[in-house]
This record gives structure tokens, C-alpha cells and sequence, in this order.
């Protein structure tokens, strides 16, 4: 099963041939919470990717009347069902439908036997941007709320967007009662409490302790924001402060996320430090899978990529004026030895991909090792000691290969199943070589990882492979 987008002439996307956005690959468990990573030097399209997606569902500004935006959905036996917007002028986008590239009607769409959540996605699918521009925004003037309009605060619909019962509730409060008053206090406090641990564990990694408290002033309900017991101005705050509190109350706030809804975020974290910027790559990326949400940012730094997730980036580069995507992070070139070039390139950057301070690189021999690795490493908790990196282009340029590896390492490990590519390694004295089983890469579950490695039970994988994994990982640790 796959979902995609497919640009034609959209500004400098799709201009000469149709441009195809990957947006998630998997089983017939339809999980769609995922994230999309876009990256790509300066001038290379990544905004207008982001703007012709946001397109989809709403009319716009358009000069050329050739603009055609699709999603597409190739189905399990082949079958593609497609959503198309296309332009007849300005501000006058139509809609079309196909099943296998011939024509059908809006009504044909509800008639066909699919998946529920691919019926409803066909016939409209939701699509959020989350830009700084687009933030529903708070001042000191927000943390302070008359009694009569809790139901009116956007601040408070962010803080207890999980509870709007509760906030019903407080209007009803009578504020003349002390019993009463203390009893909705006392939950509010309670909630707020739990958020605030949130905001700080991804913020300040816990290093800091900022809290919120509700208190009752007169005919006022004021939101005390405190910092190490001491209450201080949030507009007085740090601007990367301010746009992480505003970000995560944002995103957060809409308790109405459906499966498979799109999230757009232009450039996130530009005003964060890199602590904060590496734990709001993972907070996206826990969020998009627990909503069931594709979030698809796009960003020049190398701290919202994971090394653990590469299979995440698509790559926009520029040819001729024209932006092309490519959704694979790895050189499809035999002969280049950097099979991730295309990542240094774009985020324009000579340093070596962001991995965990003591963690090792382990070199290995393709894409699907990499990702089935990776999966296993995450989930036995060994990021912090290993990290993979498939390579390319041994039978071609050996040499070539092998120098550039040791540039990123110099005594590189690698771990592979080829006895021949084993046996050139073994050769050299300061490189070392383990072997991967054959049979477990034979293992069915290297497909249903690598579609599902996001939510696939680890259990499933069986206790034998399990076991067989997480010794090796232990005998390549204690031999670094």
C-alpha cells in the first residue's frame, strides 16, 4: 500500500514531468502515522512543495492553467485510486477522480469496495499547516481570563484541548463558593501540571522547571507562569521559548485528528537549541504515530534528521530551474561510494550525520539491512551505543568505498552476510568484520518491518531472531 502526492506544473515543480511526493508505504494495517522530512539546499522548491499540498483542498492564486495536484493510492493488488485538483483559471480549482487512470465519478468513489480510511481520504483529506504565522498566539494579556469567557481563551482551549467537558464545566462554576471554586482550581492545577512536565522534559530536557498555576483574582481566573518558584512575564521570555510553547500548544490543541491527515510545518526550530531541536524531532515523531497523522516538515537542519530513521528524508534538488524530488536517501548510482551524499548535499553540510555522542557506526551492506537493523536497535534500546549506516559500491570501486568510509571512521565495523566483501575487509588490520546469519535476513518479517517498522511488534519477529540480535549487538559493544 502506498499513498503519494504527484505534482504537474506547479511554479518550478513538475514542469517538465510529474513530480511524486512518497508519503507513506505499508500493509494492509493502514498506519499512517508517520513523518516526511523535506530537505534541499536554498531555491530548491521545498516551500512551494509544502504550499502546493496545502493546495489541495483550497482554491488559490493560480496563473497556470496546466497545475494539477493528485493523491494517489496504490492498493495491495495494484489498483490506484486517484484524487486530482486541477486549475481552469484564477482562484477556480476543480476536482476529478480516477481508478486505474480511467475516469469515474464522486459517486463511483463511494461505491468502491476500499478501506474505509482510503474512502474517506479520497473524498476529502484534512491538511493542517502549522507555521509561525498561523499559530493561534499568546501575550500576558492571555494568561489573564474573565469568569464569564473560560470558553472564549484560546490559551485555555490549548491547555485543555484533551478536556473540553471540563472547561464547559468551570464556566459553570459559581466563583462565590469557595468549596466549589477550590475543587475546580485544584484539577485545573492538577492538569496543568502534567502538561508543563511535557513542555519542560522536550524544551529543557528537564533541566529546568517551568510551571503554570491558576489562581482566582476577583472576577478573574490568572494564569501564573513560574520559573524555579519564582513567577516571571512570558512575554519576557526567550523567542525560542516563546515559539516552543506557542508550537507545542498548537499542535496539540485540535482533538479532532482523523487517520491520515497531513501536518506541514515550514522550517521548524530555527530559534531552538540543538537539545531542544533533537527532542522536538522526537516529540514529532511520537505524536504523528499515537495520532495516526503524517507530519511533513521541511528544514536545513541536521538535527531534525535521525540517523535510526533516514528512510524519512526526501530530497529536493534543483536541475535546469526545475525542482526535483527524490523520495530515497541513499545514491542510486552503483558507483558512488557515499550512499548518503544526497543528505550532506542538501542540508549543505560537510559533518558527518547526527548520531548519539558515544555511539558506534556500523557499517552495512544495503537499504534493507539498514532499516531492519535500525528498527531493532530502537526498540532494544541500543541507539545510544550503535548506529547504522548502509554503504554502496563495493564490487565496483572497493577502494573508493573503503576510503571514504574510513574519512567518517577510522576504524570502521561493518556487519555483513557476503563472504567476499568479508573476506577485502578482513584483509585490512584496523577494520572490523561480523557476520550477519543469511537466514535471518530470508526472514519474512523483513518486509513487514520495513512497511511497518513505525508500529510492528517486536514480538512477531520471533524469540529466536530476538535473542540472535541483541547478542550480537552485545558482542560488537564490548569488542569496540
Amino acid at each position: 500500500m502506498k499513498r503519494e502526492f504527484i505534482i504537474r506544473q506547479f511554479r518550478n515543480i513538475g514542469v517538465d514531468y510529474p513530480e511524486k511526493l512518497l508519503l507513506n508505504q505499508f500493509d494492509e494495517q493502514y498506519e499512517f502515522g508517520s513523518l516526511v522530512a523535506i530537505i534541499g539546499q536554498n531555491n530548491t522548491g521545498k516551500s512551494n512543495l509544502l504550499q502546493a499540498i496545502s493546495h489541495f483542498n483550497k482554491d488559490f492564486y493560480n496563473e497556470n492553467q496546466s497545475t494539477e495536484i493528485s493523491l494517489t493510492f496504490t492498493l495491495n493488488n495494484g489498483e490506484t485510486i486517484t484524487k486530482i485538483v486541477y486549475s481552469t483559471g484564477h482562484f477556480d480549482l476543480q476536482t476529478k477522480f480516477e481508478l486505474n487512470n480511467i475516469p469515474i465519478s464522486e459517486s463511483d468513489v463511494n461505491e468502491l469496495n476500499i478501506h474505509p480510511t482510503i474512502k474517506r481520504q479520497v473524498n476529502h483529506i484534512n491538511i493542517y499547516e502549522y507555521n509561525e504565522k498561523d499559530f493561534i498566539n499568546f501575550t500576558n494579556q492571555d494568561f489573564k481570563i474573565r469568569t464569564n469567557r473560560i470558553t472564549q481563551s484560546s490559551l485555555l482551549k490549548c491547555l485543555f484541548y484533551d478536556n473540553p467537558a471540563f472547561l464547559q464545566e468551570f464556566t459553570g462554576c459559581d466563583f462565590g463558593s469557595k468549596v466549589e471554586t477550590t475543587k475546580y482550581l485544584k484539577e485545573a492545577n492538577h492538569c496543568l501540571v502534567t502538561i508543563m512536565e511535557k513542555f519542560n522534559d522536550l524544551f529543557f530536557n528537564n533541566q529546568y522547571s517551568f510551571s503554570l498555576k491558576i489562581e482566582l483574582q476577583a472576577d478573574y481566573l490568572n494564569l501564573i507562569l513560574v520559573e524555579n518558584d519564582k513567577q516571571v512575564s512570558f512575554d519576557e521570555q526567550s523567542v525560542g521559548f516563546k515559539w516552543f510553547f506557542k508550537f507545542v500548544l498548537n499542535l496539540s490543541s485540535p482533538s479532532f485528528f482523523e487517520k491520515g491527515d497531513i501536518i506541514l510545518i515550514d522550517e521548524p526550530a530555527v530559534n531552538l537549541h540543538i537539545r531542544s531541536i533533537l527532542q522536538l524531532q522526537k516529540y514529532l515523531r511520537e505524536f504523528a504515530i499515537e495520532n495516526g497523522v503524517t507530519i511533513v516538515f521541511s528544514t536545513h537542519s541536521p538535527f531534525l534528521l535521525n540517523i535510526h530513521y533516514l528512510d524519512e528524508i526526501r530530497i529536493m534538488s534543483k536541475i535546469e530551474n526545475r525542482a526535483h524530488i527524490s523520495n530515497f536517501f541513499y545514491a542510486l548510482n552503483e558507483e558512488d561510494t557515499n550512499v548518503v551524499q544526497f543528505i550532506e548535499e542538501a542540508i549543505t553540510s560537510d559533518r558527518n550525520l547526527i548520531k548519539e555522542k558515544y555511539s558506534k557506526y556500523i557499517f552495512v551492506e544495503n537499504v534493507f539491512d539498514y532499516v531492519v537493523l535500525s528498527y531493532f536497535n530502537t526498540h532494544l534500546n541500543f541507539t545510544d551505543k550503535l548506529s547504522f549506516l548502509p554503504f554502496n559500491g563495493f564490487h565496483k570501486t572497493p577502494d573508493l568505498l573503503l576510503k571514504h568510509i574510513v574519512s567518517i571512521d577510522e576504524k570502521p565495523v561493518f556487519l555483513l552476510t557476503d563472504s567476499v566483501y568479508s573476506r577485502y575487509l578482513k584483509s585490512h588490520q584496523h577494520i572490523k568484520v561480523y557476520s550477519l546469519d543469511q537466514s535471518f535476513r530470508n526472514e519474512k518479517f523483513y518486509q513487514e518491518i520495513i512497511y511497518n517498522r513505525y508500529k510492528y511488534d517486536i514480538k512477531h519477529t520471533g524469540v529466536l531472531s530476538v535473542y540472535y540480535i541483541k547478542e550480537l549487538f552485545k558482542q560488537m559493544i564490548e569488542n569496540f
